[in-house]
């Protein structure tokens, strides 16, 4: 009788294992459409993630822009707090001063007070001045002996030729001597 009851016993599971593969047959056609998906899938996942890297490079990359311009603007406040003549240039060594530090930081105040003591002529001879901007600038020089010259030769123009052009010309100097 053991036999007969292993013989039971297999063919159920015989049974069993058929019909499990017969469920698990798929017709090509879609299996072949199920790889294709997982394929694109796969691909817009790699995709995707070399964009994201590519996107983190460039988020660096501007933020450390931004941190640089911020350190400009601060570093311009203060040497412009400091009575700098010559921003430009002295924010240029300074910034040289800051970068190349024997790879430590330094200090904004401190790098300033080193370009005082060592090019004064980059700075005014009084204290700091407090104000956020630089002095204004040189306003339009006033013509005073060439402008009048000027004015006279271009309003001879204008009368012998009596063109449009030449006492448009003439007008716009007029204005400036006088303004």
């Amino acid at each position: 009788m053991s036999q007969e009851q292993q013989e039971l016993n297999d063919k159920p599971q015989e049974s069993a294992t058929e019909t499990n593969v017969e469920a698990q047959v798929v017709p090509v056609s879609e299996a072949i459409r199920y790889r294709k998906r997982a394929q694109a899938a796969e691909h817009q996942v790699e995709q995707l993630t070399t964009q994201l890297t590519e996107l983190e490079q460039e988020h660096r990359a501007v933020k450390g822009q931004v941190d640089q311009m911020r350190q400009e603007t601060e570093l311009t406040q203060q040497l412009t707090q400091a009575g700098v003549k010559d921003l430009e240039a002295a924010l240029l060594l300074a910034q040289r001063r800051l970068h190349d530090g024997n790879g430590e930081k330094q200090d904004v105040p401190h790098v300033i007070e080193q370009l005082r003591k060592e090019r004064p002529y980059l700075f005014d001879a009084g204290e700091e001045i407090d104000v956020g901007l630089t002095r204004p600038t040189a306003s339009v020089r006033t013509h005073s002996q060439t402008g009048v010259q000027t004015l006279s030769r271009m309003a001879e123009r204008a009368r012998t030729t009596g063109g449009r052009k030449d006492m448009q010309e003439y007008m716009r100097i007029r204005r400036s001597v006088r303004g």
